[in-house]
């Protein structure tokens, strides 16, 4: 008779202790659990430099996660691979993050450029190659992707994911913007919460095949049809050459734009291998910084605190 009282008294501790451990998780995960309901985007055909804005709802107050992840092919050419994202805007939120993956590579080198030219790099481990950076300061930036491939790959594989961390409004609602300049034609995910969806970007309409732009990214200048080309292809030298002879006026370039490109490879040539570090953050940056880790800190001091109430009432009445 003892030894089943003695086992039930046991059993009943057991179980207040997990109940107690069980809350105790549930408070400290409860500032990052937000629940999105729903969500949607506008335009729904974006095209290749549109805005994308995403709107949705939650609880008040919650922070949503959003993701966006796209994928690209890059041409390998004599050995090396290269891909150029150009005026990539970071917005000041929560926080943020971004991870560049390769595969086919031997490394993985990921250039950002500000003002000056700052390097993360990292070896490939089991056939991928995996660069990451949290806490990037907002603005706007020229993002480097390069590195050396498998001997014999024609192609590399990246993969490009983007977190950003926001907040609903005190009545749940939401919203979002994503300049999509900066990403290539094709599929690429957005992941609101729990919620993914697919959006595909429509090619800028009006592009010029010949000019092999395609904006916001680029690749080796011996790549194929999505290179950059610096100089007119031969079909169109002959009819440049004979509008110069046949005015008597300047001529003015119509393609301002690869004036630019050129001027960025040629900034590219040697670039400064610098660890890739955060640069300060504004002030008012530093404030919702400041303030998110004090949230977090009270979430878990009031968890902990609650816990060991609970356990000295329970020992008081025992």
């Amino acid at each position: 008779m003892y030894r089943l009282t003695n086992f039930i008294n046991k059993r009943k501790e057991f179980i207040f202790i997990a109940a107690s451990l069980s809350i105790l998780i549930l408070m400290l995960t409860s500032p990052a659990a937000a629940s999105v309901d729903n969500w949607e985007f506008s335009p729904e055909e974006p095209v290749c430099g549109d805005t994308i804005s995403i709107k949705g709802s939650t609880s008040p107050k919650e922070k949503v996660d959003v993701y966006v992840t796209f994928e690209k092919t890059v041409p390998v050419s004599e050995g090396k691979f290269e891909y150029i994202l150009e005026d990539v805007k970071i917005p000041a939120g929560l926080n943020n993050f971004f991870t560049v993956e390769a595969r086919g590579a031997k490394d993985l080198n990921v250039r950002v450029k500000m003002i000056i030219w700052v390097t993360k790099s990292s070896e490939a481990s089991g056939g991928l190659s995996t660069v990451s950076q949290s806490s990037v300061p907002p603005g706007t930036y020229i993002i480097k992707i390069d590195g050396d491939a498998n001997e014999g790959t024609s192609d590399v594989d990246l993969k490009i994911t983007a977190y950003q961390g926001i907040e609903a409004d005190s009545k749940g609602d939401f919203s979002y913007s994503y300049d999509t300049k900066a990403v290539p034609a094709g599929d690429f995910e957005i992941k609101v919460g729990s919620i993914m969806k697919e959006v595909i970007i429509q090619p800028e309409r009006g592009s010029d095949s010949n000019s092999g732009l395609s904006s916001g990214h680029s690749s080796l200048a011996s790549s194929s049809s999505e290179k950059i080309r610096l100089s007119p292809s031969a079909e169109n030298a002959s009819s440049l050459l004979s509008e110069t002879e046949s005015s008597s006026e300047p001529v003015v370039s119509k393609t301002p734009v690869e004036k630019n490109d050129s001027m960025v490879l040629s900034s590219e040539e040697n670039p400064e291998e610098k660890e890739f570090q955060a640069q300060p953050l504004e002030k008012s940056t530093l404030k919702s910084e400041f303030f998110r880790l004090f949230m977090d800190e009270f979430y878990l001091l009031t968890g902990v605190g609650a816990a060991i109430l609970v356990l000295v009432i329970y020992l008081r009445k025992k």
